[in-house]
């Protein structure tokens, strides 16, 4: 991740897996987590169609964001 918003802000992460090997693994999941820094690395249990954003809130207020789709075959 790369941005040209001036420090100080916080980084916003989200990383969907949804379709159904991961509902039947129980591996829904969604939710916006703060502070893991500029990069994350994950593995994948899931085939299907996932997507990862991120956003960049500055002083209370998300000031950039991205969506990249992630397929798995």
């Amino acid at each position: 991740m790369s941005t040209d918003v001036p420090q100080p802000y916080d980084i916003w992460w989200k990383v969907r897996n949804y379709g159904p090997d991961a509902e039947n693994a129980h591996g829904l999941r969604g939710q916006i987590t703060p502070g893991r820094g500029p990069r994350i690395h994950e593995r994948t249990r899931y085939r299907g169609r996932h997507y990862v954003e991120v956003w960049i809130v500055k002083d209370g207020k998300v000031v950039a964001s991205d969506h990249h789709d992630v397929v798995i075959r």
